[in-house]
């Protein structure tokens, strides 16, 4: 029994804290960035089995995020299981925002215990393994985007598992019947999570069996594809959003020069890996950089270079910490390999090394204060207060047009929308759904917005007219709604000012 603890200790040690950490205070702050959204969509399954952009009142959006086959309005912008993990949630947990986002953080309590499992794989030290779990623990961006209602922790975690498994091909060729049956239901499950994060996966993938001739395992990778152009043949996603992609040299130079610094900034610092690089000569570091090399530059494709896009390749770059971690203790230099740690996964103090000119003290960042307002405050979003005017105050057919932050309004109202994309007065979609002359209410959101904020210019140049401004006081307490990239967040989230909404009614 005794061996069994000790042998153990380290993993319960992971799972405990990773436990306590990802699930601590999800209902802290309200939704953020795509949450509602998602939220929106997932809960259109009850009523029709599928995720559906409509809902029986409301287009929830009018982007080119669905595909309408016959009278249905499927959602194809991402695949499905977040929506059935997020409609899970509702219906098992509740439906505030925490309530929501406990699946999605169990997730990503997962992937550390897989982070946790390959690293020990690799390097055979349960103590390397335990540093490099708790490292992706305390990973900002990480922490930040696994604990949102979104793809982000299932999309990692199948990630790193056919990462797993990509690694064992290249170690040891053949697969088990039980590994071969646990990579491709990974590899599915992916496509299931995201469908850029898989392509990149299938690419790297289908070259690994190719190289090492794994020509059974590469038939059922094809088999599985073949199926997944087939959904992409029926339900064309992003056929409605055809700048979605880059082909220019220069903006994919550019976008893959902003993921590297991004890496650099918040992930891993670019000096550590470098000491990585120096000090060992194993194939598997190879394999790390193959993976982590073609994923950004294929990512780099994308239209912006978002923290959010790159989620999947966070916990491997973390990984890489290991290869510095296993060559100073196989050099008993216990102290160099806790000031690396102490210093790489709580500061950026060596990040700050790529830039001279920033060597300031301001420019220092502490990350367990972030954490500290992330896991103890309880902050106060306007969205229900202005949900629960709209709700009360609604008249049938009433509807609302806002120039941001139009889901969150739904999910807390339940008062149909009109969209900031208008064409002839109308809204794209099923007939009726926001004739203009309907709309009752105009928020203005004027912060945290790119979009249009000129009430008499919202929709098309039409000047609405016959709108007055409504007084309403938010509390003190109230903040605004806080981005989970951490570029933008803010720590603790910035008070709501008084002029930062306005909203009109119909008179």
């Amino acid at each position: 029994m005794l061996f069994f603890q000790k042998r153990h200790l380290a993993l319960i040690l992971v799972f405990v804290l990773s436990t306590i950490i990802l699930l601590t205070n999800l209902n802290g702050q309200d939704f953020s960035l795509d949450e509602p959204d998602t939220v929106a969509v997932a809960r259109t399954i009850g009523e029709f089995g599928y995720p559906s952009a409509w809902d029986g009142r409301a287009l929830i959006d009018v982007e080119g995020n669905f595909t309408q086959i016959g009278n249905r309005y499927v959602w194809t912008w991402h695949p499905w299981l977040q929506h059935y993990l997020a409609y899970f949630g509702l219906h098992v947990f509740g439906k505030a925002p925490g309530d929501i986002r406990l699946i999605f953080a169990f997730f990503g309590v997962m992937t550390v215990l897989m982070t946790y499992h390959i690293a020990h794989a690799l390097f055979k030290s349960r103590l390397v393994a335990l540093l490099v779990s708790v490292q992706l623990i305390f990973c900002l961006p990480f922490f930040l985007y696994i604990r949102q209602i979104r793809y982000y922790s299932p999309a990692a975690f199948f990630s790193v598992v056919t990462f797993y498994f990509f690694v064992k091909i290249d170690r040891q060729k053949n697969l088990s019947i039980k590994e071969k049956v646990g990579f491709l239901l990974s590899y599915i499950l992916l496509f299931l999570s995201n469908y850029i994060i898989w392509v990149s996966s299938a690419v790297l993938i289908a070259g690994k069996l190719v190289l090492s001739r794994q020509w059974k395992l590469l038939g059922a990778v094809f088999a599985i594809s073949i199926c997944a152009g087939i959904w992409f043949f029926i339900f064309r996603p992003y056929s409605g959003n055809a700048g979605l992609f880059v082909v220019q040299p220069i903006e994919v130079y550019h976008r893959v020069i902003t993921y590297l610094h991004y890496i650099n900034n918040v992930v891993l610092p670019a000096i550590v890996v470098a000491i990585g690089l120096i000090a060992t000569k194993r194939s598997e570091l190879r394999i790390f950089l193959i993976w982590i090399g073609v994923k950004v530059f294929m990512y780099g494709t994308f239209q912006s270079a978002q923290g959010r896009y790159i989620v999947d390749i966070i916990p491997i770059v973390i990984i890489l910490a290991g290869f510095v971690y296993q060559q100073l203790l196989k050099k008993q230099q216990l102290f160099l390999v806790t000031l690396i740690f102490l210093i790489s996964a709580f500061t950026n103090v060596f990040s700050l090394a790529l830039y001279p000119h920033e060597w300031k003290l301001r420019n220092v960042q502490f990350w367990p204060r972030a954490y500290f307002y992330e896991l103890t405050g309880s902050y106060q979003s306007p969205m229900p207060q202005l949900g629960s005017y709209l709700k009360a105050q609604a008249r049938p057919g009433d509807l609302f047009l806002s120039n941001e932050y139009r889901w969150y309004l739904y999910l807390y109202s339940d008062v149909p929308h009109a969209s900031t994309l208008c064409k002839d007065n109308h809204l794209a979609g099923p007939a009726g759904t926001a004739d203009i002359s309907k709309v009752r209410w105009i928020i203005m959101f004027r912060y945290n917005t790119r979009l249009i904020q000129d009430v008499k210019n919202l929709c098309e140049g039409d000047k609405l007219t016959g709108f007055k401004k409504i007084p309403m006081t938010f509390s003190s307490r109230t903040v605004r709604i806080n981005d989970p990239d951490i570029v933008n967040r803010a720590f603790p989230p910035i008070p709501l000012r008084s002029d930062d909404i306005e909203i009109y009614e119909k008179f």
